[in-house]
C-alpha cells in the first residue's frame, strides 16, 4: 500500500512541478516552456495506467480487507482525477500558446497568471493530502474558498478583452475558455479532498 501511496504522490509532483513551469511560461511569454509542459504532461496517463494496473493486481489479494480494498478503490478514483488536472493543464497551455503574442493575451496576462496560481495551490493542497490527513476538513474549507476568487479572475479577464475595444476573434475566446477551464482543476481538488476524508472515516461524506 505504501508503494501504491508513494507512486501516487511522485505522479502528484510531476503535475506540481510541470504547472510551476507553464506559470513561469505564462509570465515570461515564454512558449518554449508551456509546449515542453505538454509533453511532460503527455506522459502522465501512462504513469496513471501503471499505478492503476499495480492496484488491480492487489485487489484480488485485498478483498478479505474491506476496508484495505475500498482504499485502493478509492485510489483508483485519486489518480484519475490527478490525470484529468493533466489532461486540464495540457489544455491550457495549448490554448495560451496560441494566443500569446495578441493584445488580448497581454492584457490579460496577470489575471490569467493569477488564476492558474490559485488552481496550482488546490491541486498542491488536495495531493498534500496522500501523504498528511491531518485537518482535512480545513483543507476541503480552503479549496472551496479559493474557488470563489475564480469568478473575479474570470470576469475581470472578459472585461478587459471586452475594453479592448476589438472584435473577439478566435484566439480572444480561446483565451477565455483556457482560463473558464482551469475551474475543471478546482473540482478535481474537492473531489480528492472528500475521497480522502472518505478513506480515513469511511460511512456517508460529511459537507463541511
Amino acid at each position: 500500500m505504501n508503494n501504491i501511496i508513494n507512486n501516487i504522490v511522485k505522479m502528484a509532483s510531476i503535475i506540481t512541478e510541470t504547472a510551476w513551469s507553464i506559470l513561469e511560461g505564462l509570465k515570461k511569454n515564454d512558449i518554449i516552456l508551456l509546449e515542453k509542459a505538454v509533453e511532460h504532461l503527455s506522459a502522465i496517463d501512462i504513469n496513471a495506467n501503471k499505478i492503476d494496473n499495480e492496484i488491480i493486481s492487489l485487489i484480488p489479494i485485498l478483498c478479505k480487507n474491506k476496508h484495505a480494498a475500498r482504499e485502493l478503490i478509492s485510489y483508483i478514483r485519486i489518480i484519475n482525477e490527478f490525470a484529468q488536472t493533466a489532461v486540464t493543464l495540457k489544455y491550457f497551455c495549448k490554448y495560451m500558446s496560441l494566443c500569446m503574442y495578441e493584445r488580448s493575451f497581454i492584457a490579460t496576462k496577470e489575471p490569467a497568471s493569477q488564476l492558474l496560481q490559485s488552481s496550482i495551490d488546490a491541486f498542491i493542497m488536495s495531493a498534500e493530502l496522500m501523504e498528511n490527513r491531518d485537518n482535512i476538513e480545513d483543507i476541503f474549507r480552503k479549496i472551496k474558498i479559493k474557488r470563489l476568487t475564480m469568478d473575479d479572475l474570470y470576469l475581470k479577464i472578459e472585461k478587459t478583452i471586452i475594453g479592448l475595444d476589438t472584435k473577439l476573434t478566435i484566439n480572444c475566446t480561446k483565451i477565455l475558455n483556457a482560463v473558464e477551464k482551469l475551474d475543471d482543476i478546482f473540482k478535481s481538488a474537492i473531489t480528492v479532498t472528500k475521497i480522502i476524508l472518505l478513506i480515513r472515516d469511511g460511512g456517508k461524506l460529511r459537507i463541511y
